[in-house]
């Protein structure tokens, strides 16, 4: 195979560590790919890497970040954690953990030049083996350990009817009354929310995708595209007026998508009583 990298203006790159496929990626993914992978491997406290993301499923531009599963020996991981330190040796320019998106072994860094978004997944070698995506083995140091890194996918769960529907109203009068309040920044939170926890997923699904690509509103553009200019009315200007239509929108959005999916039926005395009192506000 000829493990080569282009860009789009033809720049052809050197790509010893690619022996899984024949991907096109833009070229400055390709070398700090390249660059990482070499740094990592002469480590003592690294025993594998793999890659995700846009890099393995052939969706890769050059705005795709680059994200790594690193592999480390288990006495190290948690020191290689404190401090971002493994990030600050490998050279980034920036670097935080991943606690807010309850992921503690991540390590979201910044790279430069060109300035690349990186993210590091540190796990054990009894970790390694979790999976949500395809991933591509760069180096491993324990053949043993790279059996064990050939487990079954796991599949995200997407929008859950019995987690949606006690809560979705709520949602909707509580963004209504915000507005009416005029803490219109609070009421765009509240749809922003909306979009990424309920209507997102839902139009997803809808759409026919599952798993990790229906989480939040990733790649919705193209994903969802049906669904696009609805989800679009949900957006709203920062005033009262604007965020009550927006909530209207987001209201009939809701009803469509629980109908397309053929969800349980809703609680009507709860929607009628939201409805009426979105009705009202929006009368005023």
């Amino acid at each position: 195979m000829d493990e080569r990298v282009g860009d789009d203006a033809g720049a052809v790159l050197e790509r010893p560590h690619r022996p899984w496929r024949d991907l096109t990626w833009p070229a400055a993914h390709g070398e700090w790919v390249e660059r990482l992978t070499q740094s990592l491997e002469q480590r003592d406290d690294i025993r594998a890497c793999l890659l995700g993301g846009s890099l393995i499923n052939g969706r890769s531009d050059p705005y795709s970040d680059i994200d790594f599963t690193v592999v480390c020996r288990d006495d190290q991981r948690d020191s290689l954690l404190a401090g971002e330190r493994l990030a600050h040796e490998l050279g980034c320019l920036s670097a935080f953990g991943g606690d807010h998106l309850r992921e503690p072994r991540l390590l979201i860094c910044l790279f430069s030049p060109p300035l690349l978004h990186v993210d590091l997944k540190l796990v054990t070698a009894d970790e390694a083996g979790e999976r949500v995506e395809p991933r591509a083995l760069l180096f491993c140091k324990d053949p043993r350990l790279a059996t064990q890194m050939e487990s079954e996918q796991i599949e995200l769960p997407g929008p859950e009817p019995a987690w949606v529907m006690p809560r979705v109203w709520t949602w909707l009068h509580y963004g209504g009354t915000k507005a009416l309040r005029g803490e219109v920044f609070e009421c765009l939170d509240l749809l922003g929310f909306l979009r990424a926890r309920v209507l997102g997923p839902m139009a997803l699904v809808a759409s026919g995708y599952s798993g990790l690509a229906v989480q939040g509103v990733r790649r919705f553009e193209t994903r969802a595209a049906g669904y696009r200019e609805a989800l679009s009315r949900t957006v709203a200007q920062p005033n009262t007026a604007a965020c009550l239509s927006a909530l209207e929108a987001a209201r009939g959005l809701y009803l469509e998508l629980h109908g397309a999916l053929g969800w349980p039926e809703i609680d009507h005395d709860t929607a009628n009583a939201v409805s009426a009192f979105l009705d009202a506000a929006r009368a005023e």
